[in-house]
């Protein structure tokens, strides 16, 4: 157990279940963070949303091993029982970051410079999108670092998703999504 003895891990963490959830709300701080830093504050809220979407996608092929644990927690999070105490921490931990999801700032901006539409839910159109690239990141965290063919088509998909999400959000496109 990564040379610590039991005395002191249980001095930490109560239970190994424990220590798994609290390295899954640390690598989905740890993401959102990376992706929230990637814009800059003069750029339009368009130019923002696409950095942090390319950002994201850069730390997802970054640390593949982050986004598989994080489908790994959630398969088993979802399939197994666990401690209640453990259970409502995390949905705490979800509902703070999906009550200001960290995409807000960018649609914001980009409602109010007009570079997105402004006929969408910022809110829903940010759920949709957080729900849409883990779908795609996580499917790209499978793929073999040996396979180097399908990597780079996964990560031309991510790249697609974007730029099809992008083009859809611009007041340009046509009718808005419902999400």
């Amino acid at each position: 157990m990564a040379g610590v003895s039991r005395v002191t891990f249980y001095k930490h963490f109560q239970s190994m279940n424990e220590l798994i959830f609290e390295v899954q709300m640390e690598i989905l701080e740890s993401m959102t963070e990376f992706v929230r830093r990637a814009p800059s504050a003069e750029m339009s809220g368009k130019k923002m949303l696409t950095s942090m979407l390319d950002a994201w996608i850069d730390y997802a092929w970054q640390h593949p091993e982050y986004i598989k644990f994080i489908l790994l927690f959630d398969l088993h999070y979802e399939a197994y029982g666990s401690n209640q105490e453990l259970k409502e921490q995390y949905k705490n931990f979800v509902s703070r970051g999906k009550e200001r999801h960290f995409l807000m700032d960018a649609l914001e901006a980009g409602f109010q410079d007009g570079s997105l539409k402004s006929d969408t839910e910022p809110l829903k159109t940010a759920h949709f999108i957080f729900t849409s690239m883990m779908g795609i990141l996580q499917k790209m965290s499978l793929t073999s670092k040996d396979d180097w063919n399908n990597e780079l088509e996964d990560i031309q998909i991510a790249n697609r998703f974007v730029g099809m999400l992008i083009q859809y959000l611009s007041p340009e496109s046509g009718k808005s999504p419902t999400f």
